[in-house]
């Protein structure tokens, strides 16, 4: 609901703008370029909070892949002794 709202509240900005003349048009052509930008920076910031997010910090430390290598290696040893 909010999205209509907002789609009918630039569409009457821009007829606004469009009939004001050459100044109207400036300024609807930087509203564009200005939420174009700010768009596009956005993006950016999500891609690289979603790339810290999934970024493991430390990939030489697994404990699942630790404990197992320890149920392993304690197998191993007890097969040994045997």
């Amino acid at each position: 609901m909010k999205l209509m709202a907002w789609i009918g509240i630039s569409a009457i900005i821009s007829l606004i703008a469009i009939s004001g003349g050459t100044i109207g048009l400036v300024i609807l052509a930087s509203i564009i370029l200005g939420v174009l930008f700010r768009s596009f920076t956005l993006l950016l910031e999500i891609k690289n909070r979603l790339s810290q997010i999934t970024e493991n910090p430390n990939p030489k430390v697994d404990p699942v892949k630790d404990a197992f290598e320890k149920y392993l290696n304690e197998k191993n040893t007890a097969l040994k002794g045997e």
